[in-house]
C-alpha cells in the first residue's frame, strides 16, 4: 500500500499534483519546526523600519525604549513568541514612572509587536499588550491650556527675531494646527491656494509618515494666505529651507527655551 495513502488530504494533493511548494507539504505531515525569534534581531528589525518611516524624535524615543529598557528586561537572546501578557504587565508596572510614562512606553511596545504580528513571514500570531491599558495606572485628567493671542503675537514676534524660517513654521501652526514634522515635510503641491485648502500626505522621498496613518484635508482663511504666501520661495522645493535651499532640518521645540 503507498505511503501517500496515509498523508492528509492536503498533503496528499500538494506532494501528487506539484501544484504546492514542499514546505506547504512537508508541514502537513509535521516535518517542520517553528522558526525562534530572538527579541534582539527583531528589535533590530523593527527599528530599521521605524528609522526608514516615522519622524526622528520618535524613533528616538522607540529606541529607547525598546532597546535600553525591554531588551535588557527580556534579554536579546529569548524567543519573542514566549513572551507572555503577564510578563508584559509586570515589566510596566515595574517601573518606577509617571503614569503618562508608563502608557507612553506600553504604546511603544504594543506597536512593535504589532508590527511583528502583521508581517506575515514572521509567523507570530498574536499580541501579548492587546487590552493591557486597562491593568495600568490611571492617567489624571489635566486642563488643556491655550495661549491668548496677545501671547501668540508676541510668539510670533520672538521667532522672527531669533530665525525667520522659525517664524514661518509657527505661522502655519497657528492658522493651521498642524504638527512640526508635518510642516518641515511641505512642498508647494501640498497648498490649494485657490480652494483655500492644506493637504497633509506622506512624502516616501524623505521618510515622512503621518502619525495617523491618513491624509487629510486642512482649510485655512484668506489672512494666512497674506501673510504667507510673500514669504515662499519658488525655487525651493521645499516650503521652509534653509539658507542653500535644502530642507530646514532644525527641530522648533529646540527653541522654545529662547521663547520662555
Amino acid at each position: 500500500v503507498s505511503q501517500s495513502r496515509y498523508l492528509p488530504i492536503k498533503a496528499k494533493l500538494a506532494v501528487e499534483t506539484k501544484l504546492a511548494p514542499r514546505l506547504l507539504a512537508n508541514e502537513l505531515q509535521g516535518t517542520v519546526h517553528k522558526k525562534r525569534h530572538k527579541v534582539g534581531e527583531m528589535i533590530d528589525y523593527y527599528l530599521n523600519y521605524c528609522q526608514k518611516t516615522k519622524s526622528p524624535r520618535t524613533y528616538r524615543q522607540d529606541k529607547l525604549f525598546i532597546t535600553k529598557k525591554f531588551r535588557e528586561y527580556f534579554k536579546p537572546d529569548r524567543d519573542i513568541a514566549t513572551i507572555t501578557k503577564a510578563e508584559i504587565k509586570t515589566y510596566l508596572l515595574s517601573m518606577n514612572l509617571s503614569p503618562q510614562s508608563i502608557f507612553n512606553h506600553y504604546s511603544t511596545v504594543r506597536a512593535f509587536f504589532n508590527f511583528l504580528k502583521n508581517d506575515e513571514t514572521l509567523n507570530i500570531h498574536s499580541n501579548p499588550c492587546e487590552k493591557l491599558d486597562k491593568f495600568l495606572p490611571k492617567i489624571g485628567s489635566e486642563i488643556v491650556k491655550y495661549h491668548e493671542q496677545e501671547e501668540i503675537d508676541q510668539i510670533l514676534e520672538l521667532a522672527k527675531s531669533i530665525d525667520f524660517e522659525l517664524y514661518r513654521i509657527f505661522l502655519l501652526m497657528r492658522y493651521t494646527g498642524i504638527r512640526i514634522e508635518e510642516a518641515r515635510s511641505l512642498k508647494p503641491d501640498n497648498f490649494d491656494w485657490q480652494k483655500k485648502i492644506l493637504r497633509i500626505k506622506k512624502r516616501k522621498d524623505i521618510g515622512f509618515n503621518i502619525k495617523s496613518h491618513r491624509e487629510r484635508d486642512i482649510p485655512f482663511s484668506s489672512k494666512l494666505i497674506a501673510l504667507f504666501t510673500p514669504t515662499i520661495n519658488p525655487d525651493h522645493e521645499f516650503i521652509f529651507t534653509r539658507k542653500d535651499g535644502k530642507r530646514w532640518e532644525t527641530d522648533p521645540t529646540k527653541n522654545l527655551k529662547a521663547l520662555s
